[in-house]
């Protein structure tokens, strides 16, 4: 590695009006679980597998609140291992996809909720 000079591949969000204005229903499904916080940081799906994963998990989330997300969350949380993978050995390509299909998934979830 050079001493001056690093290499950085990063996932960043895109989104047009802003997270909780292009997905209104998971904003507002965070929100009522107590993760509003997230939102503040506009996370990218890629990151934001995580907290839905946390969440799945939380005792404090009533259960009638989990089922859409239940559902998809291993679809989700494949996707992203997939895509750390394939981020780590910098197969771009694929990672791109893999990420398209995460966009999916949480399409399928904001329909869902």
């Amino acid at each position: 590695m050079s001493r001056f000079m690093q290499i950085e591949i990063r996932i960043q969000p895109v989104y047009e009006a802003g997270f909780a204005s292009d997905f209104p229903r998971i904003a507002d499904f965070l929100r009522l679980a107590g993760y509003g916080e997230v939102l503040e940081a506009e996370p990218s799906f890629y990151a934001l597998v995580d907290r839905l994963e946390m969440l799945a998990r939380d005792p404090h989330v009533p259960e009638q609140m989990k089922p859409a997300l239940k559902r998809l969350l291993p679809v989700m949380l494949d996707l992203r291992n997939k895509a750390r993978e394939t981020l780590l050995q910098r197969e771009l390509d694929a990672l791109d996809r893999l990420l398209y299909q995460l966009e999916d998934a949480f399409e399928d979830l904001e329909s869902q909720l």
